[in-house]
C-alpha cells in the first residue's frame, strides 16, 4: 500500500481530492494536512510517506518551506505542487526531488495521472 500525504489548507479541496483518489485507487493510504507545519509533523511520524501534494500559498508554513524541508529531510519523495499563482517560483526551486506542477483550477483527472505516474 502507498501512502499519499495531501496538503492544502482549503477543508473543501482536501476532502475533493482525498475522496476522488479513494475512489480511483482503493489501495491507497491518504492522509491530509491543512499547513506545511503539519505536514512536516506528519513527515516526521510516519514510517513511509511515498508522494506528497501541496498547495504552495498557506498559513502557517506554506508549501515552497515544505518542499525546501523535503529537499533535506526527505529528498526520494516525489512532489505535486498546485497552484494558480506560481509556477516561475516553482520551476526556480532547486528541490532535488521528483517533482510534478500541476495549476489551479485542474481536472481531477490530471492529477490522478500524476500521482500514478509517480508512486
Amino acid at each position: 500500500m502507498k501512502t499519499v500525504l495531501i496538503v492544502d489548507d482549503e477543508e473543501s479541496i482536501l476532502s475533493v481530492i482525498t475522496e476522488y483518489l479513494a475512489m480511483r485507487d482503493e489501495e491507497l493510504a491518504l492522509l491530509t494536512a491543512t499547513d506545511g507545519k503539519k505536514a512536516m509533523e506528519i513527515m516526521q511520524s510516519s514510517a513511509s510517506i511515498d508522494l506528497v501534494i501541496t498547495d504552495l500559498r498557506m498559513p502557517v508554513m506554506d508549501g515552497f518551506e515544505l518542499i525546501r524541508y523535503m529537499a533535506v529531510r526527505h529528498p526520494e519523495t516525489p512532489v505535486i505542487a498546485m497552484s494558480g499563482t506560481d509556477p516561475g517560483r516553482v520551476e526556480a526551486l532547486d528541490i532535488g526531488n521528483p517533482f510534478r506542477y500541476i495549476e489551479k483550477p485542474f481536472l481531477f483527472e490530471d492529477l490522478a495521472m500524476m500521482v500514478e505516474g509517480l508512486i
